[in-house]
C-alpha cells in the first residue's frame, strides 16, 4: 500500500509538467510557402495597398518570411508572386500575420493552413470559388444579378469576419463590389463592434 500511495503524487507532477510542456507559445510568424507553377522566381511581402515590405528569391519554388515579434493583433497582408521576365506575371495571395507557422501552397488550386485566420482565408477562397462556380452555371442570369450575387456573398463573408483582420482584408480588397445597400448595412454593423 505505501509504495502505491506514493505513486499517485508523482504521476500528477508528471501529468502536470507534460501538460505545461506542451503549450507552447509561439512567438511571430513563419510563412512557408511553395508555389509549383513555372516560371515565378520572386516574392514580396506587401501591405494591403501593395507597397513592398520584404521580398525573396524563390529557389526550387520555395519562399520564406517571418515576423520575428510576437504578434498582439493579427492583420492582413499581401504576398505577391512575380516572374521578373515577364511584368505582368504577378499572383497575389492574403495572408494574415498571426503568432504562428503557415504554410501556403500555390499551383492550380491554392493551400493555405496553420493558424486559425489564414484556415479562415482558405475558407473564404473556397467559398468564393463555390460561388463563384454556382453563378456560371446558372443559365440565363444577367450581370446585374451576378453583382447583385456577388454583392451579397462579400456582404455575408465581411460580417461573418468583422471583427478579425480577415474581415478587414475581405473589405478592403472586395469591398468595391459592394451594392450600395450592402456598403451601408456593413458599415453600419462595422461601426457597432467593440
Amino acid at each position: 500500500m505505501g509504495k502505491h500511495f506514493w505513486l499517485l503524487p508523482v504521476a500528477a507532477i508528471g501529468l502536470g509538467l507534460a501538460a505545461c510542456g506542451t503549450q507552447v507559445t509561439t512567438k511571430g510568424c513563419t510563412l512557408d510557402g511553395h508555389i509549383s507553377l513555372e516560371g515565378y522566381d520572386k516574392a514580396y511581402l506587401a501591405d494591403l495597398e501593395r507597397q513592398h515590405i520584404d521580398s525573396t528569391a524563390l529557389a526550387g519554388g520555395r519562399f520564406t518570411f517571418e515576423v520575428t515579434d510576437s504578434i498582439t493583433r493579427p492583420y492582413a497582408l499581401v504576398v505577391q508572386l512575380v516572374d521578373t521576365g515577364h511584368e505582368d506575371a504577378l499572383l497575389e495571395m492574403p495572408l494574415m500575420v498571426e503568432n504562428g507557422h503557415i504554410n501556403m501552397e500555390i499551383g492550380e488550386y491554392v493551400h493555405t493552413s496553420g493558424t486559425p485566420l489564414n484556415e479562415g482565408i482558405q475558407q473564404f477562397l473556397n467559398a468564393l470559388q463555390a460561388c463563384k462556380d454556382g453563378l456560371s452555371e446558372r443559365a440565363g442570369i444577367t450581370p446585374e444579378e451576378i453583382a447583385a450575387s456577388l454583392s451579397e456573398f462579400y456582404k455575408q463573408q465581411i460580417l461573418l469576419n468583422k471583427g478579425n483582420a480577415l474581415g478587414h482584408y475581405i473589405l478592403h480588397d472586395y469591398g468595391i463590389h459592394l451594392t450600395a445597400a450592402d456598403r451601408t448595412e456593413v458599415e453600419t454593423q462595422l461601426t457597432n463592434v467593440p
